[in-house]
């Protein structure tokens, strides 16, 4: 009889760790993304009096979550991982916020940019580093925002889904 106790526990133990495992990985597990291709996507062009701001999202952590972009505290859309949107909008100083649910412990990231006329900007919101946290968080993940150039960009959103903006 004791024997089969034994190893009633034993299944036990396995399928906590096993549902435990599920739960911890399927938090970084990326979905697949329904959004239009790249080279399908509407591309974003300023006018004489506008400017175009692109916000790209390449593995900003933790991946399974949206974050919510805002820009001067409107929202514009939520990017899923390895997504990317671009809206149109008055030139001038722009802050752009991506802001996460409170469920994923992640502190929301802002860049400030200057927007000029007939001008388009690239920002990539992406994983920066991690580090160890605490026994009931091992490890804590940061993002950051950063400009960068239209080679660098269309790089990175060649592989990516569009999303139109809000």
């Amino acid at each position: 009889m004791t024997g089969v106790l034994i190893n009633n526990k034993d299944k036990m133990k396995k399928i906590i760790i096993l549902i435990t495992l599920l739960f911890v990985c399927g938090g970084c597990a990326s979905m697949p993304l329904s959004g239009t291709d790249y080279n399908n996507a509407p591309k974003g062009i300023p006018r004489s009096d506008t400017s175009i701001i692109y916000i790209i999202r390449d593995n900003a952590t933790p991946t399974a979550f949206g974050s919510k972009i805002m820009i001067d505290n409107k929202k514009i859309r939520t990017l899923r991982n390895k997504s990317f949107t671009w809206i149109e909008i008055m030139p001038g100083e722009k802050t752009i916020t991506a802001k996460w649910s409170l469920l994923n412990g992640q502190e929301d990231n802002v860049i400030s940019v200057y927007a000029k006329a007939n001008e388009t900007k690239y920002i990539i919101l992406k994983h920066d580093r991690t580090t160890a946290g605490s026994i009931f968080n091992p490890y804590v993940m940061y993002n950051k925002f950063v400009e960068v150039d239209e080679a660098s960009a269309l790089h990175k959103i060649n592989d990516m889904k569009y999303f139109n903006s809000n």
